[in-house]
């Protein structure tokens, strides 16, 4: 990104949130549209990401200093906006369902905002659309990226727990539930247990016929399946597995 995509993403909102703020201060409301992006960072988008830093950054600075202000963090808008007229691309499109402000939503926001804002009732920053654990194991969503790191380890096991005692247990990610033991033992357990499934399912026999104790080859697995135990585990074990031979146990 050069410097003058980042100027162009950003100077509107720095300078026109700044201008409001220094030159009409006492406003009987300020509510400033940012957007969740802002919270986690959104890849190929860190100047349109850190202009809605600054504008959450402002409100709190209002706020210290006795002035109103709200900043509204929206998630993806399904109806009105960008998104809607252009077309969502694969990776939103999940997301746009189970996350997304319908027009009517955004202005039961708006008005919440306003009133809370006037009245000092609400935070400076309201932020909708983020998934979590439980929320992306039930409506079967990829993983959220901003799970890895570590400021959302608390948003990354909410809900676990009660997706876990329903019928969607299975499709919790193997890292989820690992989080979720006490012990190593109970780790080793889980991870092979979702290995020998995924091999079952690789392998298209039944798992009752795979032991955790075999060697890999033995089960006549080629190159492309070991690709694929490779990327598994990436995603499902959050673990960088360099190598796989044939003399590997489950």
């Amino acid at each position: 990104m050069t410097y003058q995509k980042w100027v162009e993403a950003t100077r509107g909102k720095v300078k026109g949130s700044w201008n409001f703020h220094k030159h009409l201060p006492n406003f009987d409301f300020f509510v400033i549209l940012s957007s969740f992006a802002t919270i986690f960072g959104n890849r190929g988008q860190t100047n349109y990401s850190a202009a809605g830093a600054y504008e959450d950054a402002l409100a709190y600075h209002r706020r210290v200093r006795g002035y109103r202000a709200t900043t509204l963090d929206l998630s993806i808008m399904r109806d009105i906006g960008v998104l809607a007229e252009t077309g969502f691309t694969d990776s939103l499109r999940a997301w746009e369902k189970p996350y997304g402000i319908r027009e009517a939503w955004f202005h039961a926001l708006m008005e919440r905002a306003i009133e809370g804002d006037m009245k000092g009732t609400v935070t400076p920053q309201i932020v909708t659309g983020l998934a979590t654990g439980g929320s992306a194991i039930a409506t079967g969503i990829d993983v959220p990226f901003y799970f890895d790191n570590a400021r959302f380890s608390i948003l990354s096991r909410t809900g676990i727990r009660s997706v876990q005692s329903s019928t969607a247990t299975d499709s919790a990610p193997t890292y989820i539930l690992v989080s979720q033991v006490a012990s190593l033992k109970e780790a080793t357990a889980t991870i092979t247990e979702a290995l020998v499934k995924q091999v079952a399912k690789m392998l298209q026999i039944p798992t009752s016929e795979i032991g955790s104790s075999r060697f890999l080859h033995s089960y006549g697995i080629e190159s492309l399946v070991v690709i694929e135990i490779l990327n598994w585990a990436l995603k499902e074990v959050q673990a960088g597995i360099t190598e796989v031979t044939g003399s590997s146990v489950m």
